[in-house]
């Protein structure tokens, strides 16, 4: 009997480990989201944990905007997202919503084959279609254009060796953004 009861212990305690390992411990190394919103500037968006440092970027009338620094410092930012505000006009891009099926996919086509870009999508951001892309080179970015009252860019910015491990939370980040 005492033995029947010491392996019943037993197995309790290994059933109470186990549940710990995959119930609680997950729960401890991820990082929660954190929602940033910049009410100056308009806006939210989901970042995968909070940032370190919020650099505000309003220096010049040409540079609106924050930096999102999620590792690094203001001197040497190792992985952020740069946010900018009236980053360019109607001018600059063609109204995406308003673009003809085929014009769009030749307006794609264009940004696709003139060599800066590997990667040229659009993508719903608050039902609205946005302009996303990867460039090609040695310092690879993503950069959104997100057609709007104030017309954001959202850029990541991390080293090529951790680009592919930073680009969903980017996306992620992307999906959630809200202007206000």
């Amino acid at each position: 009997m005492k033995k029947l009861f010491y392996q019943s212990k037993k197995h309790l305690f290994i059933f109470a480990v186990t549940l710990f390992a995959i119930i609680v411990l997950p729960l401890r190394t991820e990082a929660a989201p954190y929602t940033y919103t910049n009410t100056e500037y308009g806006f939210s968006i989901t970042c995968p944990d909070k940032p370190q440092g919020i650099i505000s970027l309003n220096r010049t009338q040409d540079e609106k905007g924050v930096l999102l620094v999620f590792e690094g410092d203001a001197n040497e930012v190792k992985y952020g997202w740069l946010i900018l505000v009236d980053a360019f006009t109607d001018k600059d891009m063609p109204k995406l919503k308003d673009m003809p099926t085929q014009e769009l996919d030749a307006y794609m086509q264009l940004l696709l084959h003139n060599g800066a870009n590997e990667v040229v999508a659009v993508v719903p951001i608050e039902e609205e279609p946005a302009l996303y892309t990867i460039n090609k080179g040695e310092k690879k970015e993503a950069v959104t254009y997100i057609q709007s009252k104030r017309n954001y860019m959202v850029t990541l910015i991390s080293p090529m060796d951790k680009f592919k491990e930073r680009i969903n939370p980017y996306q992620e980040g992307l999906i959630s953004f809200k202007s206000k």
